[in-house]
């Protein structure tokens, strides 16, 4: 790189100080990279989180706390806001950056040039930090519409889609209008949607980033109609950008985005909500995919064992 455009980390947290934050802080802090300005949006935390980020001396960090919650979106939005950075990385307070993942996306970057997303890849790690999986990025190939087609399952390239491992156009994602989906469940893939149909993407293979899963309930059937509808409401923006290929996008995305729905009422725990779920994502996804025929072997056995329990 023949220059260094200043670069934005911003974490949005609240009440994690004895938790995840300080960890997620000191990956963004131990940078290797040289401009960076250092976000983080405090979204009224009552447990010493300003107390913390004060005992860093540090001229990057800039600290804001909310007088009252404003929901994690809208502080998403807040973070990208106060950005100023040619390049914005969301960096959520229980998630990890490498050392070198700002100087390695950028590395490939022409400075004459900007692209809507840079992305690296990423492993998904636990509550206790032991990795569950590693996913490389192979996107760089891809027309935007592969890069979906891959993300959906059609094309078998590993297309990892955190916000963790995404660099976006500060620009450009402010002037689309920011983080926003139907429900706010799936608005960092829908800003990284519309960012790539606008401008591009470039994809780095190394794995940069790790993004924790809790393995936490998904609650109750109507949290799952949530996740219906803001599936149907990325699927749409995907297809608008998807010119020739809308068709095929659309049945791909159809049956990748209802399985990911019954993958996430298998976590409910009640088996009268669990059931609910499925038969709602039934509904949702035209009566298309069934709950037992879109599922591993063994997965079926169980659901048509419950299946048959309930109707006891």
């Amino acid at each position: 790189m023949k220059n260094y455009p200043l670069i934005s980390i911003c974490i949005p947290t609240y009440n994690r100080c004895t938790g995840y934050f300080p960890e997620s802080l000191n990956s963004a802090l131990n940078q290797d990279y040289p401009n960076l300005e250092i976000i983080i949006a405090d979204n009224c935390s009552t447990d010493g989180t300003q107390d913390l980020v004060h005992r860093f001396c540090d001229s990057r960090l800039k600290y804001y706390k909310h007088s009252k919650n404003i929901s994690p979106n809208n502080n998403f939005n807040f973070c990208l806001n106060q950005a100023s950075g040619k390049y914005f990385l969301l960096l959520h307070d229980d998630d990890l950056i490498d050392y070198d993942l700002i100087s390695s996306c950028l590395k490939q970057l022409n400075s004459d040039n900007e692209v809507g997303v840079i992305r690296c890849g990423a492993r998904v790690i636990d509550s206790a930090g032991n990795i569950i999986s590693t996913e490389y990025s192979y996107g760089n190939s891809l027309s935007p519409e592969d890069f979906f087609l891959a993300w959906l399952g059609y094309i078998k390239k590993p297309i990892p889609i955190y916000s963790c491992n995404t660099l976006y156009n500060t620009k450009k994602l402010k002037k689309l209008g920011g983080f926003q989906s139907k429900k706010n469940l799936y608005q960092d893939v829908a800003a990284i949607a519309r960012l790539i149909f606008d401008a591009g993407h470039l994809d780095i293979g190394e794995v940069k980033a790790s993004f924790r899963r809790h393995g936490k309930s998904h609650g109750t059937a109507s949290r799952i109609i949530d996740w219906c509808e803001d599936s149907l409401y990325l699927l749409n923006i995907i297809c608008e950008g998807a010119g020739k290929n809308e068709r095929l996008i659309k049945s791909s995305g159809m049956k990748s985005l209802c399985n990911s729905c019954y993958s996430r009422a298998r976590r409910i725990e009640s088996m009268t909500e669990r059931f609910k779920a499925y038969f709602i994502i039934y509904k949702y996804f035209n009566y298309s995919y069934s709950p037992i025929r879109y599922n591993s072997k063994r997965i079926q056995c169980k659901i048509q064992k419950e299946l048959k329990f309930i109707n006891k």
